[in-house]
Protein backbone atom coordinates (compact mmCIF):
# COMPACT_ATOMS: atom_id res chain seq x y z
CA UNK A 1 0.00 0.00 0.00
CA UNK A 2 2.96 2.44 0.54
CA UNK A 3 3.34 2.35 -3.24
CA UNK A 4 1.20 5.25 -2.95
CA UNK A 5 3.40 7.81 -1.34
CA UNK A 6 5.29 10.16 -3.95
CA UNK A 7 3.04 9.37 -6.71
CA UNK A 8 2.27 12.36 -9.03
CA UNK A 9 -0.10 14.53 -8.78
CA UNK A 10 -3.09 13.69 -11.57
CA UNK A 11 -2.67 14.73 -15.26
CA UNK A 12 -4.26 18.13 -16.72
CA UNK A 13 -7.70 18.16 -18.34
CA UNK A 14 -5.60 18.19 -21.77
CA UNK A 15 -3.35 15.95 -21.39
CA UNK A 16 -3.04 12.78 -23.72
CA UNK A 17 -6.92 12.46 -23.99
CA UNK A 18 -6.52 10.22 -27.16
CA UNK A 19 -4.11 7.16 -24.68
CA UNK A 20 -7.12 7.93 -22.16
CA UNK A 21 -9.64 6.71 -24.58
CA UNK A 22 -7.59 3.75 -25.93
CA UNK A 23 -6.93 3.11 -22.21
CA UNK A 24 -10.66 2.86 -21.47
CA UNK A 25 -11.47 1.00 -24.63
CA UNK A 26 -8.89 -1.64 -23.72
CA UNK A 27 -10.99 -1.87 -20.12
CA UNK A 28 -13.88 -2.13 -21.16
CA UNK A 29 -13.75 -5.31 -23.36
CA UNK A 30 -14.38 -7.93 -20.80
CA UNK A 31 -14.23 -6.41 -17.38
CA UNK A 32 -14.50 -9.22 -14.68
CA UNK A 33 -17.71 -10.46 -13.66
CA UNK A 34 -19.77 -10.59 -10.21
CA UNK A 35 -22.25 -13.73 -10.39
CA UNK A 36 -24.33 -13.61 -7.17
CA UNK A 37 -26.09 -16.61 -6.44
CA UNK A 38 -28.94 -16.59 -2.93
CA UNK A 39 -27.80 -18.73 -0.35
CA UNK A 40 -30.34 -21.08 1.13
CA UNK A 41 -31.46 -20.59 4.77
CA UNK A 42 -33.71 -22.81 6.88
CA UNK A 43 -34.85 -19.95 8.91
CA UNK A 44 -35.71 -16.54 7.76
CA UNK A 45 -34.04 -13.67 9.52
CA UNK A 46 -36.08 -11.63 12.01
CA UNK A 47 -35.55 -8.10 11.60
CA UNK A 48 -36.46 -5.01 13.50
CA UNK A 49 -35.81 -2.80 10.47
CA UNK A 50 -33.70 -2.93 7.15
CA UNK A 51 -30.29 -5.33 8.01
CA UNK A 52 -27.11 -4.10 7.02
CA UNK A 53 -23.84 -5.92 5.83
CA UNK A 54 -21.31 -3.98 8.24
CA UNK A 55 -18.20 -6.80 8.67
CA UNK A 56 -16.83 -10.04 7.76
CA UNK A 57 -14.62 -11.98 10.75
CA UNK A 58 -12.10 -13.45 8.49
CA UNK A 59 -10.15 -15.08 11.34
CA UNK A 60 -13.77 -16.87 12.72
CA UNK A 61 -15.02 -16.82 9.26
CA UNK A 62 -18.51 -15.22 10.06
CA UNK A 63 -20.54 -12.48 8.59
CA UNK A 64 -21.77 -9.37 11.32
CA UNK A 65 -24.70 -7.87 10.68
CA UNK A 66 -26.78 -5.03 11.63
CA UNK A 67 -30.38 -3.55 11.67
CA UNK A 68 -30.12 -0.84 14.18
CA UNK A 69 -31.26 -2.86 16.99
CA UNK A 70 -29.94 -6.41 16.80
CA UNK A 71 -26.68 -8.11 15.92
CA UNK A 72 -26.61 -10.73 14.01
CA UNK A 73 -23.59 -13.67 13.32
CA UNK A 74 -24.50 -15.34 10.14
CA UNK A 75 -22.47 -18.49 8.76
CA UNK A 76 -21.18 -17.57 5.43
CA UNK A 77 -21.34 -21.20 3.97
CA UNK A 78 -25.06 -22.00 4.58
CA UNK A 79 -26.61 -18.74 5.44
CA UNK A 80 -27.60 -20.17 8.96
CA UNK A 81 -27.70 -17.64 11.61
CA UNK A 82 -28.39 -16.08 15.68
CA UNK A 83 -29.21 -13.69 16.90
CA UNK A 84 -26.02 -11.94 19.07
CA UNK A 85 -28.38 -9.40 21.36
CA UNK A 86 -31.09 -6.37 21.16
CA UNK A 87 -30.00 -3.13 22.15
CA UNK A 88 -32.50 -0.81 23.65
CA UNK A 89 -31.34 2.24 21.98
CA UNK A 90 -30.35 1.92 17.99
CA UNK A 91 -26.61 1.29 17.17
CA UNK A 92 -24.14 1.66 14.92
CA UNK A 93 -21.38 -1.30 14.80
CA UNK A 94 -17.40 0.15 15.12
CA UNK A 95 -15.09 -2.61 14.55
CA UNK A 96 -14.37 -6.62 15.37
CA UNK A 97 -11.80 -6.56 17.76
CA UNK A 98 -8.98 -8.89 15.77
CA UNK A 99 -7.66 -10.68 19.47
CA UNK A 100 -10.96 -12.19 20.65
CA UNK A 101 -14.03 -11.31 17.59
CA UNK A 102 -16.25 -9.33 19.82
CA UNK A 103 -18.07 -7.05 18.30
CA UNK A 104 -17.72 -3.16 19.40
CA UNK A 105 -20.83 -1.28 18.90
CA UNK A 106 -21.95 2.58 20.02
CA UNK A 107 -25.41 4.08 20.05
CA UNK A 108 -26.46 6.58 17.54
CA UNK A 109 -25.59 9.74 18.55
CA UNK A 110 -29.84 10.65 20.10
CA UNK A 111 -28.68 8.31 23.21
CA UNK A 112 -28.28 10.42 26.00
CA UNK A 113 -24.38 11.04 26.50
CA UNK A 114 -24.43 10.88 29.88
CA UNK A 115 -23.97 6.90 29.26
CA UNK A 116 -20.92 5.42 28.06
CA UNK A 117 -21.07 5.63 24.30
CA UNK A 118 -19.27 2.36 23.02
CA UNK A 119 -19.39 -1.61 24.31
CA UNK A 120 -18.39 -4.80 23.36
CA UNK A 121 -20.36 -8.15 22.44
CA UNK A 122 -19.24 -11.58 22.85
CA UNK A 123 -20.92 -13.04 19.94
CA UNK A 124 -20.64 -16.69 21.84
CA UNK A 125 -21.20 -15.59 24.84
CA UNK A 126 -23.73 -12.64 23.87
CA UNK A 127 -22.69 -10.97 27.07
CA UNK A 128 -22.39 -7.23 26.57
CA UNK A 129 -20.22 -4.92 28.76
CA UNK A 130 -18.60 -1.31 28.54
CA UNK A 131 -15.47 -0.38 26.86
CA UNK A 132 -13.38 1.62 28.39
CA UNK A 133 -12.47 5.47 27.22
CA UNK A 134 -10.23 6.40 29.85
CA UNK A 135 -7.25 6.80 28.20
CA UNK A 136 -8.82 8.96 25.41
CA UNK A 137 -10.73 11.15 27.98
CA UNK A 138 -7.99 11.56 30.18
CA UNK A 139 -5.14 12.91 27.66
CA UNK A 140 -4.79 16.34 28.04
CA UNK A 141 -7.84 18.32 27.29
CA UNK A 142 -9.59 15.56 26.54
CA UNK A 143 -10.49 13.21 23.70
CA UNK A 144 -13.92 11.97 22.56
CA UNK A 145 -14.23 9.67 19.52
CA UNK A 146 -17.12 9.00 17.39
CA UNK A 147 -15.67 5.80 16.41
CA UNK A 148 -13.53 3.10 17.63
CA UNK A 149 -11.44 0.65 15.66
CA UNK A 150 -9.39 -2.10 18.06
CA UNK A 151 -5.71 -3.48 16.78
CA UNK A 152 -3.95 -6.48 17.62
CA UNK A 153 -2.38 -6.55 21.00
CA UNK A 154 -4.50 -4.48 22.35
CA UNK A 155 -4.58 -1.13 20.98
CA UNK A 156 -7.01 1.09 19.93
CA UNK A 157 -7.76 3.91 18.00
CA UNK A 158 -10.31 6.50 18.44
CA UNK A 159 -11.61 9.12 15.67
CA UNK A 160 -13.54 12.57 16.26
CA UNK A 161 -15.99 14.38 14.74
CA UNK A 162 -13.55 17.10 14.16
CA UNK A 163 -11.44 14.58 11.75
CA UNK A 164 -8.43 13.60 14.50
CA UNK A 165 -7.24 10.76 15.10
CA UNK A 166 -5.35 9.38 18.44
CA UNK A 167 -4.02 5.99 19.00
CA UNK A 168 -3.58 4.43 22.10
CA UNK A 169 -1.16 1.55 23.11
CA UNK A 170 -2.64 -1.32 25.84
CA UNK A 171 -1.06 0.53 28.90
CA UNK A 172 -3.15 3.15 27.65
CA UNK A 173 -0.93 5.75 26.82
CA UNK A 174 -1.25 7.92 23.42
CA UNK A 175 0.94 6.77 20.77
CA UNK A 176 -0.32 9.21 18.20
CA UNK A 177 -2.50 12.51 17.77
CA UNK A 178 -3.30 14.19 13.99
CA UNK A 179 -5.52 14.81 11.91
CA UNK A 180 -6.76 14.17 8.91
CA UNK A 181 -8.16 16.19 5.78
CA UNK A 182 -11.07 12.81 5.15
CA UNK A 183 -13.87 11.74 7.31
CA UNK A 184 -12.57 8.55 8.42
CA UNK A 185 -15.62 8.07 11.09
CA UNK A 186 -17.32 6.31 8.37
CA UNK A 187 -14.45 4.34 6.71
CA UNK A 188 -13.68 0.33 6.30
CA UNK A 189 -10.63 -1.31 7.74
CA UNK A 190 -8.04 -4.35 7.60
CA UNK A 191 -4.80 -4.62 9.11
CA UNK A 192 -3.22 -2.19 6.87
CA UNK A 193 -5.08 0.66 7.59
CA UNK A 194 -8.67 2.75 7.34
CA UNK A 195 -10.00 3.52 4.24
CA UNK A 196 -12.69 6.21 2.91
CA UNK A 197 -13.97 8.26 0.13
CA UNK A 198 -13.08 12.05 -0.01
CA UNK A 199 -15.08 13.81 -2.68
CA UNK A 200 -14.12 12.00 -5.96
CA UNK A 201 -11.30 9.80 -4.29
CA UNK A 202 -10.55 7.05 -2.32
CA UNK A 203 -8.23 7.62 1.16
CA UNK A 204 -6.11 5.51 3.32
CA UNK A 205 -5.13 6.00 6.61
CA UNK A 206 -2.18 3.46 7.03
CA UNK A 207 -1.51 1.89 10.54
CA UNK A 208 2.21 1.33 9.79
CA UNK A 209 3.84 4.85 9.68
CA UNK A 210 0.60 6.50 10.45
CA UNK A 211 -0.48 8.72 7.63
CA UNK A 212 -2.87 9.48 5.17
CA UNK A 213 -2.44 9.23 1.05
CA UNK A 214 -4.94 9.39 -1.57
CA UNK A 215 -4.88 6.07 -3.36
CA UNK A 216 -6.94 6.12 -6.58
CA UNK A 217 -8.93 9.01 -7.76
CA UNK A 218 -8.93 13.38 -7.70
CA UNK A 219 -10.79 14.68 -4.90
CA UNK A 220 -11.84 17.79 -6.87
CA UNK A 221 -12.22 16.04 -10.70
CA UNK A 222 -15.15 13.85 -11.16
CA UNK A 223 -15.27 11.02 -14.30
CA UNK A 224 -15.54 7.56 -15.09
CA UNK A 225 -11.62 5.62 -16.19
CA UNK A 226 -10.15 2.81 -15.02
CA UNK A 227 -6.43 2.92 -14.52
CA UNK A 228 -3.87 3.46 -11.92
CA UNK A 229 -3.77 5.73 -8.69
CA UNK A 230 -4.18 9.38 -9.36
CA UNK A 231 -5.07 8.97 -13.14
CA UNK A 232 -8.36 7.38 -11.83
CA UNK A 233 -12.05 8.80 -12.01
CA UNK A 234 -14.68 8.23 -10.28
CA UNK A 235 -17.87 10.28 -9.95
CA UNK A 236 -20.12 10.44 -6.59
CA UNK A 237 -18.60 7.49 -4.41
CA UNK A 238 -20.80 5.67 -2.05
CA UNK A 239 -19.69 3.56 0.99
CA UNK A 240 -16.83 0.93 0.29
CA UNK A 241 -15.65 -2.25 1.67
CA UNK A 242 -12.32 -3.92 1.72
CA UNK A 243 -10.90 -7.12 2.16
CA UNK A 244 -6.95 -8.15 2.35
CA UNK A 245 -6.31 -7.34 -1.10
CA UNK A 246 -9.14 -5.28 -2.43
CA UNK A 247 -11.31 -2.34 -1.65
CA UNK A 248 -14.78 -2.22 -3.33
CA UNK A 249 -17.05 0.58 -4.11
CA UNK A 250 -20.01 1.74 -6.00
CA UNK A 251 -20.12 5.27 -7.70
CA UNK A 252 -22.49 7.12 -9.62
CA UNK A 253 -22.16 9.07 -12.58
CA UNK A 254 -23.71 12.07 -13.01
CA UNK A 255 -22.84 12.25 -16.95
CA UNK A 256 -24.56 8.55 -17.66
CA UNK A 257 -26.90 8.29 -14.78
CA UNK A 258 -25.30 5.14 -14.83
CA UNK A 259 -23.56 3.00 -11.33
CA UNK A 260 -20.48 1.59 -11.13
CA UNK A 261 -19.03 -1.07 -9.35
CA UNK A 262 -14.98 -1.51 -9.43
CA UNK A 263 -12.44 -2.84 -7.20
CA UNK A 264 -9.05 -1.07 -6.07
CA UNK A 265 -5.98 -3.05 -5.69
CA UNK A 266 -4.33 -2.12 -2.58
CA UNK A 267 -0.78 -3.23 -3.38
CA UNK A 268 -1.07 -2.21 -7.38
CA UNK A 269 -3.68 0.90 -6.94
CA UNK A 270 -5.12 -0.10 -10.26
CA UNK A 271 -8.86 0.41 -10.41
CA UNK A 272 -11.00 -2.56 -12.54
CA UNK A 273 -14.64 -1.91 -13.35
CA UNK A 274 -16.57 -5.22 -12.73
CA UNK A 275 -20.00 -6.11 -13.87
CA UNK A 276 -22.89 -7.50 -12.12
CA UNK A 277 -25.21 -10.73 -12.40
CA UNK A 278 -27.65 -12.10 -10.29
CA UNK A 279 -27.96 -8.56 -7.87
CA UNK A 280 -28.80 -4.69 -8.97
CA UNK A 281 -26.54 -2.18 -8.09
CA UNK A 282 -29.38 -0.87 -5.85
CA UNK A 283 -29.33 -4.70 -3.65
CA UNK A 284 -25.01 -3.08 -3.37
CA UNK A 285 -26.42 -0.73 -1.01
CA UNK A 286 -25.42 -3.25 2.01
CA UNK A 287 -21.94 -5.83 1.28
CA UNK A 288 -19.38 -6.87 3.00
CA UNK A 289 -15.87 -8.95 1.35
CA UNK A 290 -14.04 -11.48 2.70
CA UNK A 291 -10.58 -12.74 0.76
CA UNK A 292 -12.98 -14.86 -1.22
CA UNK A 293 -16.26 -13.66 -1.78
CA UNK A 294 -18.80 -10.53 -1.64
CA UNK A 295 -22.07 -10.62 0.52
CA UNK A 296 -25.30 -8.81 -0.12
CA UNK A 297 -28.49 -8.96 1.25
CA UNK A 298 -32.05 -8.44 -0.64
CA UNK A 299 -34.93 -7.73 1.02
CA UNK A 300 -37.90 -8.92 -1.16
CA UNK A 301 -41.90 -9.61 -0.30
CA UNK A 302 -43.11 -13.00 0.05
CA UNK A 303 -46.73 -12.40 -0.60
CA UNK A 304 -47.29 -16.04 0.55
CA UNK A 305 -45.98 -15.68 4.33
CA UNK A 306 -47.48 -11.72 3.83
CA UNK A 307 -44.20 -10.80 4.87
CA UNK A 308 -40.96 -9.23 4.11
CA UNK A 309 -37.99 -11.80 3.63
CA UNK A 310 -34.22 -11.01 3.89
CA UNK A 311 -31.89 -13.30 1.23
CA UNK A 312 -28.20 -13.41 1.69
CA UNK A 313 -26.22 -13.88 -1.45
CA UNK A 314 -22.56 -14.66 -2.36
CA UNK A 315 -20.41 -13.64 -5.39
CA UNK A 316 -17.25 -15.84 -5.14
CA UNK A 317 -14.18 -13.29 -6.06
CA UNK A 318 -11.91 -16.43 -7.12
CA UNK A 319 -12.77 -17.30 -10.24
CA UNK A 320 -10.97 -13.81 -12.16
CA UNK A 321 -7.90 -13.60 -9.62
CA UNK A 322 -4.80 -13.30 -12.03
CA UNK A 323 -3.31 -16.20 -10.11
CA UNK A 324 -3.30 -18.19 -6.82
CA UNK A 325 -2.87 -15.64 -3.83
CA UNK A 326 0.49 -17.04 -1.99
CA UNK A 327 -1.57 -18.54 0.93
CA UNK A 328 -3.66 -20.49 -1.41
CA UNK A 329 -1.01 -21.38 -3.85
CA UNK A 330 0.91 -23.06 -1.09
CA UNK A 331 -2.32 -24.45 0.23
CA UNK A 332 -2.98 -26.32 -3.39
CA UNK A 333 0.85 -27.98 -3.66
CA UNK A 334 0.60 -31.58 -3.87
CA UNK A 335 3.50 -32.15 -1.22
CA UNK A 336 3.45 -35.95 -1.76
CA UNK A 337 5.27 -34.73 -4.94
CA UNK A 338 8.75 -35.08 -5.46
CA UNK A 339 10.89 -31.24 -4.79
CA UNK A 340 11.93 -30.62 -7.80
CA UNK A 341 13.23 -27.05 -9.17
CA UNK A 342 13.37 -25.20 -12.31
CA UNK A 343 16.54 -23.34 -13.11
CA UNK A 344 17.04 -19.82 -14.51
CA UNK A 345 20.12 -19.02 -16.21
CA UNK A 346 21.02 -15.45 -16.75
CA UNK A 347 23.69 -13.32 -17.91
CA UNK A 348 26.85 -13.50 -16.14
CA UNK A 349 26.41 -17.21 -15.05
CA UNK A 350 24.13 -16.80 -12.26
CA UNK A 351 21.88 -19.41 -11.79
CA UNK A 352 18.76 -19.05 -9.75
CA UNK A 353 16.70 -21.78 -8.53
CA UNK A 354 12.78 -22.23 -7.92
CA UNK A 355 10.18 -24.97 -6.71
CA UNK A 356 8.56 -25.90 -9.89
CA UNK A 357 5.59 -26.54 -7.68
CA UNK A 358 4.83 -23.23 -6.69
CA UNK A 359 5.66 -21.61 -9.62
CA UNK A 360 3.03 -23.71 -11.09
CA UNK A 361 0.72 -23.11 -8.67
CA UNK A 362 1.67 -19.46 -8.73
CA UNK A 363 1.71 -18.71 -12.46
CA UNK A 364 -0.83 -19.61 -15.04
CA UNK A 365 2.23 -18.70 -17.68
CA UNK A 366 5.17 -21.40 -16.18
CA UNK A 367 1.86 -23.20 -15.32
CA UNK A 368 1.40 -24.27 -19.28
CA UNK A 369 5.58 -23.69 -20.01
CA UNK A 370 5.76 -26.89 -17.52
CA UNK A 371 3.07 -29.10 -18.95
CA UNK A 372 4.01 -28.45 -22.38
CA UNK A 373 6.69 -30.98 -23.09
CA UNK A 374 8.71 -28.40 -23.83
CA UNK A 375 12.78 -28.48 -23.83
CA UNK A 376 12.80 -25.97 -20.96
CA UNK A 377 10.50 -28.18 -18.99
CA UNK A 378 12.16 -31.42 -19.74
CA UNK A 379 16.08 -29.98 -19.02
CA UNK A 380 14.79 -28.10 -16.41
CA UNK A 381 16.39 -25.20 -17.15
CA UNK A 382 14.96 -21.82 -19.05
CA UNK A 383 18.00 -20.80 -20.79
CA UNK A 384 18.07 -16.26 -20.35
CA UNK A 385 22.20 -15.81 -21.26
CA UNK A 386 21.30 -14.04 -24.13
CA UNK A 387 18.19 -12.21 -22.93
CA UNK A 388 18.45 -8.13 -21.91
CA UNK A 389 16.11 -7.77 -20.30
CA UNK A 390 16.99 -10.81 -17.88
CA UNK A 391 19.89 -10.26 -15.28
CA UNK A 392 20.20 -11.77 -12.10
CA UNK A 393 18.52 -8.53 -10.09
CA UNK A 394 15.12 -8.26 -12.50
CA UNK A 395 14.69 -11.92 -12.72
CA UNK A 396 14.93 -12.30 -8.82
CA UNK A 397 12.95 -9.07 -8.34
CA UNK A 398 10.25 -11.40 -10.56
CA UNK A 399 11.10 -14.79 -9.00
CA UNK A 400 10.87 -13.16 -5.45
CA UNK A 401 7.56 -11.57 -6.61
CA UNK A 402 6.03 -15.07 -7.43
CA UNK A 403 6.59 -16.48 -4.36
CA UNK A 404 5.44 -13.44 -1.98
CA UNK A 405 3.20 -11.39 -3.92
CA UNK A 406 4.81 -8.28 -3.30
CA UNK A 407 8.22 -6.08 -5.31
CA UNK A 408 11.35 -7.10 -3.30
CA UNK A 409 14.26 -5.66 -4.50
CA UNK A 410 15.96 -1.96 -4.97
CA UNK A 411 12.65 0.60 -5.90
CA UNK A 412 14.64 3.79 -7.26
CA UNK A 413 16.84 2.28 -10.21
CA UNK A 414 14.72 2.95 -13.50
CA UNK A 415 17.11 0.57 -15.47
CA UNK A 416 15.46 -2.35 -13.06
CA UNK A 417 12.30 -1.37 -12.93
CA UNK A 418 12.21 -1.22 -16.96
CA UNK A 419 13.19 -4.59 -16.82
CA UNK A 420 11.40 -6.28 -14.46
CA UNK A 421 8.32 -4.99 -16.78
CA UNK A 422 9.45 -6.21 -19.94
CA UNK A 423 9.59 -9.89 -17.95
CA UNK A 424 6.35 -9.12 -16.42
CA UNK A 425 4.76 -8.28 -19.29
CA UNK A 426 6.32 -11.16 -21.42
CA UNK A 427 5.58 -13.93 -18.33
CA UNK A 428 1.92 -12.54 -17.77
CA UNK A 429 2.23 -11.13 -14.65
CA UNK A 430 -0.08 -7.72 -15.19
CA UNK A 431 0.16 -7.29 -11.35
CA UNK A 432 3.83 -7.08 -11.55
CA UNK A 433 3.56 -4.54 -14.35
CA UNK A 434 1.42 -2.61 -12.35
CA UNK A 435 4.23 -2.64 -9.32
CA UNK A 436 7.10 -1.78 -11.98
CA UNK A 437 5.11 1.12 -13.76
CA UNK A 438 4.08 2.49 -9.86
CA UNK A 439 8.08 3.01 -9.25
CA UNK A 440 8.61 4.48 -12.46
CA UNK A 441 6.22 6.82 -11.74
CA UNK A 442 7.51 8.02 -8.32
CA UNK A 443 11.30 8.34 -10.24
CA UNK A 444 9.28 10.72 -13.17
CA UNK A 445 10.34 14.28 -13.42
CA UNK A 446 11.90 16.37 -15.75
CA UNK A 447 14.69 15.09 -16.42
CA UNK A 448 13.70 11.56 -17.20
CA UNK A 449 9.92 12.29 -18.49
CA UNK A 450 11.92 12.28 -22.27
CA UNK A 451 14.29 8.50 -21.84
CA UNK A 452 11.22 6.90 -20.29
CA UNK A 453 8.90 8.08 -22.70
CA UNK A 454 11.34 6.46 -25.27
CA UNK A 455 10.81 3.32 -23.71
CA UNK A 456 7.18 3.17 -23.23
CA UNK A 457 6.02 5.60 -26.37
CA UNK A 458 3.28 3.58 -28.40
CA UNK A 459 2.23 1.56 -25.69
CA UNK A 460 -0.56 3.13 -24.39
CA UNK A 461 -0.17 1.89 -20.78
CA UNK A 462 0.03 3.97 -18.16
CA UNK A 463 3.07 5.22 -17.59
CA UNK A 464 3.15 6.64 -21.07
CA UNK A 465 0.24 8.45 -19.77
CA UNK A 466 2.15 9.91 -16.92
CA UNK A 467 4.82 10.89 -19.32
CA UNK A 468 2.33 12.85 -21.64
CA UNK A 469 0.35 14.70 -18.62
CA UNK A 470 3.73 15.56 -17.27
CA UNK A 471 5.04 17.11 -20.66
CA UNK A 472 1.77 18.83 -20.82
CA UNK A 473 1.93 20.49 -17.76
CA UNK A 474 5.78 21.07 -17.49
CA UNK A 475 6.70 21.71 -21.16
CA UNK A 476 9.27 24.12 -21.34
CA UNK A 477 11.13 23.04 -18.47
CA UNK A 478 11.26 19.82 -19.74
CA UNK A 479 12.85 20.85 -22.86
CA UNK A 480 15.38 23.66 -21.38
CA UNK A 481 16.69 20.51 -18.25
CA UNK A 482 17.22 17.94 -21.82
CA UNK A 483 18.57 19.95 -24.53
CA UNK A 484 21.71 18.80 -24.37
CA UNK A 485 20.46 15.33 -24.87
CA UNK A 486 17.53 15.98 -27.54
CA UNK A 487 19.80 14.94 -30.46
CA UNK A 488 20.83 11.47 -28.71
CA UNK A 489 17.04 11.04 -27.87
CA UNK A 490 16.33 11.83 -31.38
CA UNK A 491 18.55 9.59 -33.25
CA UNK A 492 17.64 6.57 -30.88
CA UNK A 493 14.26 6.73 -31.27
CA UNK A 494 12.47 8.03 -33.96
CA UNK A 495 9.31 7.00 -33.05
CA UNK A 496 9.79 9.68 -30.43
CA UNK A 497 10.75 12.31 -32.40
CA UNK A 498 7.54 12.01 -34.50
CA UNK A 499 5.68 11.88 -31.48
CA UNK A 500 7.11 14.47 -30.15
CA UNK A 501 6.00 16.51 -33.29
CA UNK A 502 3.05 15.57 -32.95
CA UNK A 503 3.03 16.37 -29.56
CA UNK A 504 4.12 19.84 -30.06
CA UNK A 505 1.27 20.72 -32.65
CA UNK A 506 -1.45 19.83 -30.47
CA UNK A 507 -1.96 16.43 -31.82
Amino acid sequence: LGESVGVPAPPSKGASSSIAAAADAVVELAPPMLEFEVIPQDKRLDLHRRLECSEFDAPRNRLIASDGFGIFCINPEDGSWKRVTVTAYMHEISCINPDNGNVVFRYSSAFPSSIAEFFSVDVEMGLVFEVSLSAFHNWRWGFFPERLICLPGGEMLGMDDNDYIMTVDAAGDCKEFRHTSADLCAGVSNERGIFSTSGHSVVGWLHEGGHEVVLAGCKSEPGRRDGVGPHVRYGNLMHPQVNSRYLFVRDWDTDTWEWRFSRLDLGSLRVETMRISGLSHDGLQSFCASDHALFAVRVVWDAEAADYEVLLLRAWLDPFEEDLSVGAAVASVDLSAPVSSLTFLVAGGAALHIDRRLLAARSAHFRGLLCSGMREARSGEVDLTDDADADEASVSVVLRYILSGSWEGPSNISGLAFRVRALAHRWALPRLVDLAELRLHRLLGPSTVLSFLGRVVGTRSFLEEACWALMDARSAEIMQVNEPCLDTLIRENPSLAKRLLLWRGGA
